[in-house]
């Protein structure tokens, strides 16, 4: 007996992690990379590396690197309660090291590990739009001349910013289809009302898959209304996001 719509729909959920890989577009760790990459240059420094925080295990874990020991440190897990880094996770604060081996909180061993032990280090937090700490991203050496004194912190403040939507777009990427077609299953055995399920998919999930199920919705009954009104949202959209971008800039 051939299966039935929503069991299609519902095994083509249960694979639509795959759809991103398979459309060519970058993962989460591929974007963090080019972070540190244009991040470490700009910086004139001997590496950079982002590590995200995993609130379970209290860690952090470096997802990406570029420049000295990058191939060993990515993949490293760090407690939360050592490292500089873990400071900076666990406190929200940003720091510069002028001498590493001069503070307490530097864990060498850790460093050791991946083959470079930096004489002065950057460690600023990333954090998410609600403002919890989400990771941290770290400047090993940079150079004296490559940006104004007094302007280090902002830069890389700027950079972690740049991380954190980069998670926000990949995540959002990995998890729309998902979410579409779950929800296309659900309306299937239901009363086939699509916008109506990702509602429902929304009231029970927190954080950004309510706000991708919620704005799917909407997008949904758009479409419904016409091509016209599509586009006129899109504009809308487009001047909204201009706006916030515009507004983000003077916060800063």
């Amino acid at each position: 007996m051939s299966p039935t719509r929503p069991d299609l729909v519902s095994q083509l959920a249960a694979v639509a992690d795959d759809v991103a890989p398979a459309l060519g577009l970058p993962a989460a760790d591929d974007l963090l990379s080019a972070i540190c990459t244009t991040a470490r240059r700009v910086f004139g420094a001997a590496a950079c590396s982002i590590a995200l925080l995993d609130e379970d295990a209290g860690t952090l874990v470096y997802r990406a690197a570029d420049g000295a020991g990058a191939e060993e440190v990515v993949g490293v897990r760090l407690p939360i309660d050592r490292g500089i880094a873990g400071y900076v996770a666990s406190s929200g604060m940003a720091i510069g090291v002028d001498s590493v081996r001069d503070d307490s909180r530097f864990a060498a061993d850790v460093a050791e590990q991946t083959g470079y032990v930096p004489d002065r280090l950057l460690v600023v937090p990333i954090t998410a739009a609600g403002g919890e700490v989400i990771g941290v991203l770290s400047v090993l050496d940079a150079s004296t001349d490559a940006i104004a004194a007094g302007e280090t912190l902002g830069v890389a403040t700027a950079f972690a910013h740049e991380a954190s939507l980069a998670l926000v777009v990949a995540t959002a990427v990995e998890q729309l289809g998902a979410t579409l077609l779950r929800s296309m299953a659900a309306a299937s055995a239901g009363d086939g009302d699509l916008a109506a399920a990702l509602r429902r998919r929304a009231s029970s999930t927190r954080g950004a898959d309510a706000e991708l199920a919620e704005l799917a919705a909407r997008i949904g009954e758009l479409r419904r209304l016409g091509p016209g009104i599509t586009a006129t949202a899109g504009k809308i959209l487009d001047e909204l996001v201009a706006h916030a971008r515009a507004a983000r800039g003077r916060r800063r």
